[in-house]
Order: structure tokens, then sequence, then C-alpha cells
């Protein structure tokens, strides 16, 4: 432990303007949340404007001053600045905050934003206190799914984000592992199949299963048309927990896992290694904390969500290993794509 004494005044300053910082990370969030939710960046896109403008042609409109003390915050934290004295305009920062760019964040702000989310989080001192989720306490419901299909508003802002995400890191998964090994790879719980359509796109020898729930796989067909693979995709409306499609050699999990205890996690690899054909393959993407050295910052907070919004976690290798424990599976390798996303490749045990 660092002797107080021996901490220099800039050391001390340093820390303070960290720690402060990271306590009122919230109203950042807030602020761009705000920010997107109004549309401000996407109608600085087209240049720039000034507050008394942009609170006319916001949607529902703004309170001009309220918005200008924003819009100042804005170029406080970098992603605004100031052009031609009362004119704001968006910089490189905040482009990705736009919602017409492919690199779009926008949709995760919306959702870190939104009130489940703080909701969720927000009770996080009661998660630690008695380890179990939020859900119930805040939500009502028995986790964040349940709740979600009963409001399909806030439904439809997590599947946006789940989509962006998996955008944001589609191509570089793609690229990371030979999936050109594989006939036919099914993707389990894969949304309306954007990685799935990155993988086919990178690797033309496969044929593609997606399988999520009818509601997700109807809306598939224009992601797949436009990686032109639809062709080789078929898709399945279903529950993963009763319903995996049988014999593929390569069986595809993105950030399913991460969402369940380990109980839960066990009936879906159950249910895996009874339709693996031999010597095929479970590819699961998830963030993978290293026990042995410092977690990156994102895997680490993103273990936290995952306690106060479903009781589940992120895992070490070691605790992968144990997840894996009687399932028929074991742990081949793990493939580093992102500080926040490997590729775990599982293997019929024996």
């Amino acid at each position: 432990m660092t002797d107080q004494a021996t901490t220099s005044p800039t050391d001390a300053e340093t820390a303070v303007d960290h720690l402060v910082s990271a306590a009122f990370a919230g109203w950042h969030g807030q602020l761009l949340h705000v920010l997107c939710r109004l549309g401000v960046v996407d109608l600085l896109a087209d240049g720039p404007r000034t507050a008394a403008e942009l609170a006319a042609e916001v949607p529902g409109g703004a309170a001009v001053d309220s918005l200008r003390r924003c819009l100042t915050a804005g170029v406080a934290t970098g992603v605004l600045a100031r052009a031609h004295g009362d004119r704001y305009a968006v910089t490189p920062l905040g482009q990705p905050l736009r919602s017409d760019v492919p690199y779009s964040v926008r949709p995760l702000v919306l959702m870190a934003g939104a009130p489940f989310t703080h909701a969720l989080l927000g009770d996080l001192l009661s998660t630690v206190r008695t380890g179990t989720s939020a859900a119930p306490r805040v939500l009502g419901a028995e986790h964040l799914y349940a709740h979600l299909a009963a409001h399909p508003d806030q439904q439809a802002v997590f599947d946006e984000a789940m989509v962006a995400m998996t955008g944001l890191s589609a191509s570089m998964l793609a690229e990371a592992y030979d999936f050109g090994r594989f006939d036919e790879l099914v993707d389990v719980g894969g949304g309306q199949g954007q990685l799935l359509a990155a993988v086919l796109a990178r690797h033309p020898g496969p044929k593609g299963v997606l399988l999520d729930q009818p509601t997700v796989v109807a809306g598939a067909g224009p992601v797949l048309d436009r990686a032109g693979v639809a062709d080789r995709v078929r898709t399945v409306g279903g529950d993963m927990f009763t319903q995996i499609p049988f014999g593929a050699d390569g069986y595809l999990l993105k950030n399913v896992l991460h969402n369940w205890p380990d109980e839960r996690c066990r009936a879906i690899l159950a249910r895996l290694r009874e339709a693996v054909r031999p010597g095929g393959r479970v590819l699961i993407v998830e963030a993978v904390l290293d026990g042995d050295r410092q977690p990156s910052a994102t895997a680490a907070l993103m273990d936290l969500c995952m306690m106060a919004t479903w009781g589940a976690r992120e895992r070490t290798p070691a605790e992968w290993r144990a997840l894996l424990t009687g399932t028929g599976f074991e742990l081949e390798t793990v493939v580093d794509v992102l500080p926040w996303q490997s590729i775990l490749e599982v293997r019929p045990a024996g």
C-alpha cells in the first residue's frame, strides 16, 4: 500500500480527478443519452447549428437554455465543438453517436441510459449484499428478458443495442478464427444474424443456421441479403433450451451464456452436446476475465452488469473449465480478439 506521505501532489491530483470523473460518469452517460435521444448529433451532421435552431428542430422540442447547457457540456467532454461563435458542431469523437454511420454506438448509449439499466445498476449494493440479481427487486420480473417481454418499447431499445454491439465486433471475429473448417455453422441465439452473416461472407464454404426467437429471426432477411449470404442460411425460430438443430459440426454462441447462472448454462450445453456432430466444435464468444492479470475495465464492468441483471457472470478460463465439467465438453483454446471479446473453442470430451 502506498504511504500517503510519499504520494506527490501531482499524483494525488491525478487520482482525485480520475475518481471524481468516475463517480460522476453516470452524468456523462446521461448527457450522451439526451444528445442521442433528441437526435442532436444527427442534426449537426448537416452542419453547425445554434442552440435555438436545434431546440426548434429536435423531436418534441426542447428548452433553449437547457439544451444550450447540454451542448456546452458536450463541448467540455469532447463530442461537440463550438463553431462560428454561438454555433455547435460534432467532433470526430462524437461521430459514432450518429445513427447513420456503420460504427454507430447510438443504440448502446440509448440502452445505457434506459430506465431498466439505471434501475438494475442502481441496486448494485443490494446485489452485492444478497448475491442475487436485482431484477426481481427493481423490475418485478425473474430476469431482464421477462421484463422486456412485457415492455415492447424497452425490448426494442435492448434489441437495437445488441445488434449494434455485434456489428462493432463481427468483422474482427470473422477474421480471427478459421470458420471455413466447418460444413455447417449454427448460430445459437444469433439475433438477426449480424455475426453469422459476417462469418459466412468472410468464409465462403460453410452453410449457416440461425436460431433465435421467432420474432427475432423474422428480421434477419435484410441482414443476410446485404451480406450476400441469404441463400446459404436457414432460419429457425425456437428456444435454445429445448430446440437446437442437430447434426452440425460447428455451433456458435455469442454473448449467450454470460446471461445465465451456471445451472441454466449447463442446460444449454447439454442440448449442444446432444446436437453436435462427432468431432465438431462449439465456439463461445464472451468477455474472458484473466484471474492472473488485471482485467480490462470493460470486461470487469460487464461482469458487474451480468451479476446485477441476470445473477450471471463473465468467467476466467478456470471458471469456464469448471462450468464445462460434467457437460461432455472440454475447453480446447481461447482466441483473444478484443479486450472485451474472445472466442473459446470447446470440443466434445473424450
